[in-house]
């Protein structure tokens, strides 16, 4: 039996006085983090109370760091979009790079002090970078130009992961068969994270920067291989060892999507996102429901598919 005074419970669902909230969510976790091993930290900002959960020993996120930077970060997204939920949850995870929605409303960052040789390949495939040993050392070797790197990182990554609330995880959702489906989700989110960060720093993040290019100079020049975001046949995807969600469903996708941005209009694509947002907290088709509000525009969708290879 777990003794509820020794844990902190986290999930996707809001946690009251008796006890958690009742509400809708496709993708939901609850949590238990026992308190000898982990920290929790808390703050409530714009009525969004946001919590990060740390490890005692070989935290990777430091509380001031993540707070400073939620709070840059969250006001971009209001304005936008409005509020996508009343709680939020980081949890500093060991893990390669980057990070992930657990559920809704739960995002999972991820860092590690010691790379297996396993992993290797996959940031070459995916990102073209070349080997090292840890998260940071993978920062600090693509993220010249900055003068705190991991700072930088790090607002970058929450950056993108709060975007999934809005896309795919909290205020729309898919209904998918594999997780290379979501890539309109991910990739709109990816187009508007970039946007933000770069506001907030001058430059995006260098590492959608390099899975973009990833995908523009090497994965898109394979023969052999669909590169279709609709319905492709990934047979002979297992000989490049690259994964397509990260190169497909994030690099190709976002490219795609800010291409028909900028040839719709920024106005009338952004219009159309709002709609969709708003309109859509019960759709699961994604694009397909997208497209419903884009009026004319959904010619130029079905023009660019075509140049693109979409489908």
């Amino acid at each position: 039996m777990l003794a509820p005074e020794n844990y902190f419970v986290f999930s996707s669902f809001k946690t009251t006085a008796n006890g958690l909230e009742p509400r809708k969510a496709s993708q939901f976790v609850v949590g238990f983090a026992d308190k000898k091993i982990w920290e929790l930290g808390e703050f409530q900002f714009k009525g969004t109370t946001f919590q990060l959960l740390t490890p005692r020993l070989g935290s990777q996120i430091d509380k001031k760091l993540w707070e400073s930077g939620i709070r840059k970060i969250w006001p971009a997204f209001l304005e936008r979009f409005g509020q996508a939920t009343d709680h939020l949850v980081f949890v500093d995870l060991q893990g390669p790079i980057s990070g992930g929605p657990l559920g809704e409303n739960v995002i999972g960052i991820f860092a590690s002090d010691n790379f297996p040789a396993s992993l290797f390949t996959d940031m070459e495939a995916n990102l073209g970078w070349k080997p090292h040993n840890s998260t940071k050392e993978y920062v600090k070797a693509h993220y010249p130009k900055s003068r705190d790197q991991w700072s930088e990182y790090l607002l970058g990554t929450f950056v993108h992961e709060i975007a999934h609330l809005y896309f795919g995880f909290g205020v729309t959702r898919e209904r998918i068969e594999a997780v290379e489906d979501l890539w309109f989700s991910l990739g709109l989110g990816m187009v508007h994270d970039m946007e933000i960060t770069t506001e907030l720093l001058g430059r995006p993040p260098q590492l959608e920067i390099d899975l973009i290019q990833n995908w523009k100079k090497n994965i898109s020049a394979i023969r052999d291989i669909d590169h279709r975001l609709i319905h492709p046949d990934k047979s002979q995807d297992s000989k490049y060892k690259f994964d397509r969600k990260k190169v497909f469903a994030h690099g190709k996708a976002a490219f795609f999507l800010d291409e028909f941005r900028k040839q719709l209009g920024k106005e009338k694509f952004d219009k159309a996102v709002l709609a969709y947002l708003k309109g859509c907290g019960t759709c699961e088709s994604g694009y397909t429901d997208f497209k419903k509000y884009l009026g004319a525009g959904a010619r130029t969708a079905e023009i660019l598919e075509i140049k693109y290879g979409v489908r």
